[in-house]
């Protein structure tokens, strides 16, 4: 069995760009909550994390929660990751082009490597002005 990784940042943005030659990525319009001014609300949006620890190939998985109601509103499964280097750091980038929130409440953005849950990161979706 591969060690499992540990998380050191895990973020959600509303665009993550790739530089080509370098593939440092920047990450534009960090956020933890979503002002609606109506729902359904629909968006695009950027998950980053940056993993420590890992060793072998592994299989991420996304799963989104809206909390309130313990409701799987999207889930995405990557394709299998090598990582090589247990003390290089190493970076999952998920872009959602479009996702659906249809509730107000809490959504948590859950990460799992092989099925062993990793961490998350929430959001706060509420409906004002704009």
């Amino acid at each position: 069995m591969n060690p499992i990784p540990s998380v050191q940042a895990m973020l959600i943005c509303e665009k993550i760009i790739e530089e080509a030659e370098t593939r440092k990525k920047s990450l534009i319009n960090i956020f933890s909550g979503i002002k609606s001014t109506g729902l359904p609300s629909v968006l695009s949006m950027g998950l980053y994390a940056r993993l420590t620890d890992g060793e072998g190939s592994y299989q991420f998985r996304f799963d989104i929660i809206h909390l309130p109601s313990d409701e799987k509103i999207a889930s995405a499964t990557l394709p299998a990751l090598p990582v090589t280097d247990r003390l290089a750091p190493m970076e999952v980038v998920v872009v959602i082009p479009q996702i659906k929130f249809e509730k107000i409440g809490k959504y948590e953005f859950q990460m799992y490597a092989d099925d062993v849950f990793l961490g998350h990161v929430s959001v706060d979706v509420v409906l004002g002005g704009q």
